[in-house]
């Protein structure tokens, strides 16, 4: 069983790290880890072991297409999305990462237009 004291000690990395990478494995479906509590002699409740269990490779192999099929699927409406506003007359601007894509240029005018949009 391992702690997640356990898994810096041993890989000599800090506990937050440790936990950050356990927690991206699971997001990831590549391992299961179950939380336990330890209750002492006193009666306190604590953390207990951190039991994992790594997926079968199979399941990660049809997660990772999964989300390749997902990512596609959002590739494709984009590109529908952009046919769509070029297609009216505006431009089209992809969004940035965490950015909305507004204001959109009129292709007309060339003013932002914040009208056209649906």
């Amino acid at each position: 069983m391992v702690s997640y004291p356990t898994i810096p000690v041993k890989l000599e990395i800090p506990v937050n790290t440790a936990a950050k990478y356990v927690g991206l494995l699971e997001e990831q479906d590549l391992i299961v880890t179950e939380r336990t509590d330890a209750i002492t002699r006193d009666g306190l409740k604590h953390n207990g072991c951190l039991p994992y269990t790594i997926v079968p490779v199979q399941n990660a192999i049809n997660a990772f297409h999964v989300w390749q099929l997902s990512a596609l699927e959002r590739a494709a409406a984009r590109q529908q999305a952009q046919r769509q506003t070029e297609k009216s007359g505006v431009e089209f601007v992809p969004s940035v990462k965490n950015q909305s894509a507004w204001p959109l240029r009129c292709a007309a005018c060339g003013a932002r237009c914040t009208a056209m949009a649906v």
